[in-house]
């Protein structure tokens, strides 16, 4: 929590890498991310960090009801 309470002081953007599908996990992590900035920005409101989310390695297969 401190490194990333670092990362988001000294950097204009920060990106979250993840891997696969998104599931619960990876939203409960990008959560506590999230939530962390939020927390900062209140304790420092010239605090302008971006944060960009990068989802690697995942397929979406879209299906209808009729499997096309």
């Amino acid at each position: 929590m401190k490194l990333m309470m670092l990362v988001f002081l000294i950097s204009s953007t920060v990106v979250y890498n993840s891997m696969g599908a998104i599931d619960e996990q990876a939203l409960d992590q990008l959560r506590v991310i999230v939530n962390l900035k939020n927390s900062l920005a209140q304790q420092a409101p010239e605090e302008k960090t971006k944060l960009v989310w990068v989802l690697r390695d995942f397929a979406l297969q879209l299906v209808d009801k009729n499997g096309y």
